[in-house]
């Protein structure tokens, strides 16, 4: 089996290193499968770069969908893979990522199955290939401070300064939070004191390059993790990069099911460039939107961030009950110049499915980025004080929820009509606590999912309800609560930024103090929680309090949920309101 072509320690890899000049030859690199993979899209690659006879293949890491403590599962992830690559005909390298190493026991795990230390090396052709293990870490500084590799990286690097031609390959790729800011990278200084020749990482699940102080840093997409939708001119498609070695030259074309792209075809000043346009150079600014309501007003700010005047146009599609006037309206913008374009919006019936607005925003000659949002109509979720607290025990019958706002109208994920069970929510405080349950209706109860039976296990892949609370934007946190039939807690805090950037780090740890409880009748089942205020960092709560908020309810059985704020994900700026009354 081609994978056993490094069983070896790392110290005899380094020692057989072969100095000088080689054949030319050919290798194949493979991107990410895994992260939401696709069934069968990394074995159809395999397949076919078994076609193309490269002399050597690598990966850059997320072999397995991993991220859990459980051996068994872990060793059946594997086993699956290996049934897959072990079809690879040239030898085959593998690059650790964060889905593959993410804790001591995945470690342990990768060692036994991978055959390898999580940072190698290895020699072919007079061509010095490191690999290195990243996933664990957030930036190079802290790689280089914790990861314990850092001398054995300069070492190895010294070692074969004078070799054909050194390529570097890890996961994440550090650098894009740096370099391509113009800010310094440690790897990189390093990198360029040893003379490494080409760099390549995975992770994001498209294709990028660029080239800094003569290093050329390229980005491999998805050979099978999962993708939203195709989209070829943001390097978003199934592929994997086939590379030559000629004399002392490098060269390599991304490939896309049997189809070549040259390296340049997505720049990351192309990533940069659209992520702006996401950001900021479009937005349509959310507002309130009350049950009783049914019209306001929306704003389409547009920026021209680019070095030519264009003419573009804010245009919406109008569903049935919705009018927007005008249904369209065109703007040409000088360089430097911004437009702020003011619609009318009059809901004539239920509020999904909402209108939808598309921004063409030109950049890099003739290349256009399609901004799409929906119409930010965010809803108003009342929260009734209580006059007594509830028995969270799972049964609705106490008198607070009688008392409490109630929420039964909900979206699809895609914003359309919901087609999953009939669900209920109810809300209600007091001065410490919010009081939060969930009715949720179920044809075939033997058909619940429940798979987590620990704390922070996969929860939301089960049947389950789901909140997103942000009590004070002023704090840039968030916090996310699942709870599955079973009433088995998954809870995390984000911190954000403006523009829109998540952060996990330093609040990932976070537990809800909150007292849960689920039960089960005659088709369906209930959910029921105090949430004290304090566990989302807020002192009390009074009438007149306003939070951002959303929430939903899975059913598995119908692979579908219902969602009240549309879209719902984690972005606070399109998170709805709750008004505590």
């Amino acid at each position: 089996m081609k994978r056993f072509m490094f069983v070896v320690s790392l110290v005899s890899i380094v020692a057989a290193a072969a100095y000088g000049a080689g054949e030319d030859f050919d290798f194949v690199i493979l991107g990410d499968r895994t992260g939401g993979h696709v069934p069968g899209v990394y074995g159809e690659i395999v397949d076919e770069v078994n076609l193309l006879r490269p002399d050597v293949v690598v990966t850059v890491g997320d072999q397995i969908e991993g991220y859990t403590e459980d051996r068994e599962r872990l060793n059946a992830e594997w086993d699956e893979y290996w049934e897959i690559a072990d079809k690879v005909e040239a030898p085959f390298y593998v690059c650790p990522g964060n889905h593959d190493i993410y804790n001591d026991v995945m470690l342990e795990v990768w060692k036994k199955r991978a055959y390898v230390d999580p940072c190698y090396s290895f020699d072919y052709e007079g061509v010095h290939f490191v690999i290195l293990d990243t996933g664990r870490w957030e930036s190079s500084e802290e790689w280089l401070e914790e990861s314990g590799y850092r001398g054995w990286l300069e070492a190895d690097l010294a070692r074969h300064k004078k070799d054909r031609m050194t390529i570097v390959i890890y996961h994440i790729p550090f650098w894009y939070d740096t370099l391509a800011d113009g800010e310094p990278d440690p790897l990189h200084e390093i990198f360029k004191e040893n003379g490494v020749d080409a760099v390549f990482n995975g992770h994001y699940h498209l294709y990028a390059n660029a080239e800094y102080d003569g290093i050329p840093y390229t980005i491999v997409g998805s050979s099978g993790g999962g993708i939203e939708e195709e989209a070829e001119y943001l390097g978003v498609y199934f592929q994997y990069v086939w590379c030559t070695v000629r004399d002392d030259e490098l060269a390599w074309t991304v490939v896309k099911k049997g189809s070549a792209r040259p390296p340049d075809a997505v720049l990351v000043a192309d990533l940069k460039t659209i992520d702006g346009i996401e950001a900021e150079l479009v937005r349509v600014p959310a507002f309130p939107f009350a049950a009783d309501q049914a019209e306001a007003s929306c704003t389409v700010f547009i920026e021209n961030a680019t070095a030519e005047e264009f003419t573009t146009a804010a245009t919406w599609e109008v569903p049935d009950n919705w009018t927007l006037e005008p249904a369209s309206r065109d703007v040409t913008l000088a360089p430097g110049d911004s437009a702020e374009l003011e619609f009318a919006a009059t809901l004539a019936g239920e509020l999904y499915p909402l209108p939808e607005v598309t921004v063409a925003y030109p950049y890099r000659g003739e290349l256009v980025h399609e901004f799409k949002t929906g119409l930010p109509a965010c809803r108003v979720q009342p929260v009734k004080a209580v006059a007594a607290a509830p028995t969270v025990d799972g049964d609705l019958g106490d008198a607070c929820w009688r008392e409490a706002g109630t929420a039964d109208y909900f979206c699809a994920p895609d914003g359309g009509p919901c087609t999953i069970s009939p669900t209920t929510f109810y809300f209600g405080y007091d001065d410490e606590y919010l009081y939060v349950a969930a009715r949720c209706e179920q044809e075939d109860m033997e058909a619940l999912v429940v798979t987590g039976a620990e704390r922070d296990d996969f929860v939301h892949a089960d049947d389950c309800v789901g909140f997103f609370f942000l009590p004070d934007p002023a704090e840039n946190v968030f916090y996310q609560l699942y709870a599955n039939a079973d009433g088995v807690i998954y809870d995390i805090a984000y911190t954000f930024e403006e523009p829109m950037e998540l952060d996990t780090e330093g609040v990932e740890a976070w537990n809800a103090d909150c007292e849960v409880a689920t039960a089960r009748g005659d088709g369906y089942w209930t959910f029921e929680a105090a949430i004290p205020v304090a566990t989302l960092g807020v002192d009390r709560v009074v009438a007149g309090d306003q939070w951002r908020a959303n929430f939903r309810r899975k059913e598995q059985a119908k692979k579908s949920s219902a969602d009240w704020q549309y879209p719902i994900g984690f972005d606070p700026r399109r998170f709805g309101y709750m008004a505590f009354e």
